[in-house]
């Protein structure tokens, strides 16, 4: 009978995180500054302008780093929990199932985020006459969604594997 050898594997998984973490961090400081309270006590913010958009640069670094780490993160639980039959070209809802998450609103966001991500790295700058722009996505939203998801799912795959 053959030994099970330990194998240690090298990522950047807990890199990909923070630099969601921090870039998500600097996208809501920026954005919080862009909006100032209207004058004279009336409800409401005036929103200012950043013509360098450091906001949504810094929400579309989170977003796609993000997105690394949940790839990092189902990559090494797959291969894991299966060292022969790990498919990584299945998309991201395909891949938990698999490691054993069933909850439809947990696979939904999933799907939700493979588009979003999709549509962030490559953009349509504009829809060409007579077809529908489809749905506009915040990248600061989003971005905050992105990072909320792929933690619960570190959370989801820590409990299932624990």
């Amino acid at each position: 009978m053959q030994e099970k050898q330990l194998v240690t594997m090298i990522t950047s998984q807990r890199a990909f995180l923070e630099i969601a973490e921090d870039a998500l961090a600097e996208s809501e400081r920026l954005g919080s500054e862009q909006a100032r309270p209207k004058p004279g006590g009336e409800e409401g913010l005036i929103l200012i302008l950043d013509p360098h958009q450091q906001s949504f640069k810094q929400a579309c670094i989170a977003l796609i780093f993000a997105c690394c780490y949940l790839e990092a993160l189902l990559y090494c639980v797959g291969t894991r929990k299966f060292p022969n039959n790990w498919n990584d070209k299945k998309v991201y809802e395909k891949k938990l199932k698999r490691l054993g998450v069933a909850d439809s609103a947990l696979l939904d966001e999933a799907e939700r985020l493979r588009g979003v991500r999709k549509e962030v790295v490559h953009e349509k700058a504009v829809a060409t006459p007579g077809e529908s722009m489809g749905e506009i996505y915040v990248a600061q939203v989003e971005a905050k969604r992105a990072v909320v998801f792929v933690k619960t799912i570190r959370d989801k795959l820590d409990l299932l594997f624990m």
